[in-house]
């Protein structure tokens, strides 16, 4: 099947509906989780204009939402030269990560906050020894606060941004202050709507009151919990064991782009420090850059095995997927 995405055509991309297929139509056959972090106010006013649509409609949003997330992180892994070869599969992985936990088939505050961060991390390679920045930067601060919108932990990475900034340019405080300009500018406008219509208490209070909280998980304590748990900790175990390979027979300025991702993985655990109602679809931000590192491993990787690991991949999270339906009775 990895044959099929093993090319550089972006209209190929197509085949990723299909294989989100195979994970989605697990809502025909049992009701899926539903993820309950708490929104931020963007995600909030999508809650209230969704409110009463079918499941079925909430989860082929959902679907479109990850492909067009695929498509997004195949650009940025394609378009820096991340992977020696140019293909679909970041995209493939991404559709499996982010489709194999039941939760995470939702439009969720943290789905649809992943649409933002990967704008923002496309702006943030883009700043790689260019003479003048500023417009990506002020990019790069205004989409991270764009998401933080949807999933308010998520402005925790404006560290990530200015460390990463450091890392592909000369240290220089008017990058600083560029992305901390373009991370005000949401606020204000979205701010300045809501002081207009006399809402803005209820603004404060979404966004910041309810969103704020130490190390508050959710979730249930049960075996499933824990085993979707476990896979993301293996797949980033992996992820982190793999990295001499990552670096080796790359110019300096891949390297420094897969450092970047390597601090966005560190990062995406930092910020669950101070989110409110964390539960397991907080993985969904570590998905991005899990998917990256995976399709480089998979490239390299003989064909035969390559096609093996996959399949077993495969049928692990189509079967974690299933879990709702695969549990029922017992």
């Amino acid at each position: 099947m990895l044959q099929i995405f093993k090319t550089n055509q972006i209209l190929g991309a197509v085949l990723f509906l299909f294989y989100l297929g195979l994970f989605y139509a697990s809502n025909l056959v049992a009701t899926l989780p539903v993820p309950e972090p708490t929104p931020g106010i963007l995600s909030h006013l999508v809650a209230h204009g969704i409110e009463g649509w079918s499941s079925i409609y909430l989860h082929v949003s959902s679907m479109l939402l990850v492909f067009f997330q695929a498509i997004l992180i195949v650009v940025m892994v394609n378009g820096n030269r991340i992977n020696n070869e140019s293909n679909l599969l970041p995209g493939v992985f991404y559709c499996l990560f982010a489709s194999m936990v039941p939760e995470f088939m939702y439009p969720s505050p943290v789905l649809m906050g992943n649409t933002f961060l990967l704008l923002a991390l496309l702006e943030l390679m883009g700043v790689y020894k260019i003479p003048i920045a500023s417009g990506r930067l002020y990019n790069v601060g205004f989409w991270i606060s764009v998401a933080s919108l949807f999933y308010f932990s998520n402005i925790g990475l404006l560290a990530f941004a200015i460390w990463g900034t450091s890392t592909l340019r000369a240290y220089n405080i008017r990058d600083q202050i560029t992305i901390f300009f373009g991370a005000i500018t949401p606020y204000f406008l979205t701010g300045t709507v809501f002081f207009l219509l006399n809402r803005l208490p209820e603004f404060w209070s979404i966004q910041f009151s309810q969103n704020l909280a130490f190390l508050d998980f959710q979730g249930g304590q049960h075996g499933l919990f824990y085993l979707k748990m476990g896979i993301f900790i293996i797949l980033i175990l992996v992820a982190l064991l793999s990295n001499t390979t990552y670096f080796q027979k790359r110019i300096m300025q891949v390297q420094k782009k897969i450092s970047l991702l390597y601090g966005f993985l560190l990062f995406s655990g930092l910020i669950i420090l101070f989110q409110s109602q964390l539960d397991i679809s907080h993985w969904l931000i570590a998905v991005i850059p899990l998917a990256a590192f995976f399709s480089i491993s998979f490239s390299t990787m003989p064909t035969q095995w390559a096609e093996v690991v996959h399949l077993l991949m495969l049928v692990g999270g189509m079967a974690l997927a299933y879990s709702p339906w695969l549990i029922r009775g017992f």
